[in-house]
């Protein structure tokens, strides 16, 4: 499970690598790549395409792996379906611990909001590409090569502002990020930061 603003494509090699020995399918999110047309309406939007494809692929578990805000939405999915999962996998996930004090909690969903909007339709589109360029700068780790920092901004450009919007909206939820043990194997990895408590 690919990213905010990424696709499906982000995993292309991995699938390969792992396609001789397992059953591999890569899934647009909603909003995203393929998906494109469908605008999300929170996380049970995600969390529910995961569960049409699971069912259409007629698999009893899953084994997920998600990077970034698709470790979310991977996270999400076992909550709400533990036993449709065997393990997790989660790459630089947007999972971490939120400050504790309810107005520290309150304002950082705020903030998350006013980005969100930042990269929605009604922002004129030179700025929404300004904003967009800004945010993922900042996620890069110092390491990553420009053709691949170069390739993300592409590809999150041409997520529709709507779903740009929404997707990021979604981790706006304060729901969310209420402490939960994740009833399954979990392998977290995190690229050059300590995993979350």
């Amino acid at each position: 499970l690919h990213g905010w603003g990424a696709d499906s494509s982000f995993f292309e090699a991995q699938a390969a690598a792992l396609r001789p020995h397992h059953s591999v399918t890569l899934m647009d999110l909603p909003g995203h790549g393929q998906a494109a047309t469908q605008t999300p309406q929170g996380m049970p939007t995600f969390v529910t395409a995961l569960e049409a494809t699971r069912t259409r692929l007629k698999a009893n578990q899953l084994i997920l792996i998600g990077h970034s805000f698709g470790a979310l939405v991977a996270r999400q999915y076992a909550l709400a379906h533990p036993t449709r999962v065997a393990a997790l996998v989660l790459l630089d996930g947007a999972i971490f611990q939120l400050p504790p004090g309810e107005q520290d909690r309150q304002r950082w969903s705020e903030n998350i909001a006013r980005l969100a909007a930042s990269f929605g339709p009604a922002v004129e589109k030179t700025q929404r590409e300004r904003s967009i360029s800004v945010f993922l700068s900042n996620l890069h780790h110092p390491n990553t090569p420009r053709d691949i920092q170069m390739r993300v901004l592409r590809t999150a450009l041409q997520t529709p502002p709507a779903a740009a919007e929404a997707t990021l909206l979604a981790m706006a939820d304060l729901k969310l990020w209420t402490p939960a043990t994740v009833p399954v194997p979990t392998l977290f990895l995190r690229t050059g930061k300590q995993a979350p408590p």
